[in-house]
């Protein structure tokens, strides 16, 4: 799993240093980010549709969930994964990425 950060929000993506680089088109059965919205102080909110339409671009059509509260990425991303979304992405801060890998370790 590689990760990068755009525009300071991080974006957690298997293959994504793949996809970034040359441009390839990766699609997968079905992709699902997990957003925390509230990330650095809600300067995420407004980044996320410019996030939201490179992902499309790469990835086709995505599922997207938004955190509410501390604790709901790692249940988003546990509930994701058993659905068999792959890849889950994290888009928020640290926080956000630590508990969603949680989620997809507690799913295995």
């Amino acid at each position: 799993m590689e990760t990068i950060v755009a525009s300071s929000v991080c974006i957690c993506v298997h293959l994504w240093f793949h996809f970034a680089v040359t441009g390839t088109t990766i699609r997968y059965m079905q992709a699902a980010v997990i957003v925390n919205a509230h990330a650095e102080s809600g300067i995420a909110r407004f980044r996320w549709p410019r996030v939201a339409k490179m992902l499309t671009r790469r990835l086709g059509q995505v599922e997207v969930r938004f955190t509410g509260k501390a604790g709901d990425a790692a249940a988003l991303a546990h509930e994701l994964a058993s659905s068999g979304f792959d890849p889950v992405i994290a888009a928020g801060g640290d926080g956000t990425l630590n508990e969603v890998v949680n989620g997809l370790v507690s799913n295995q």
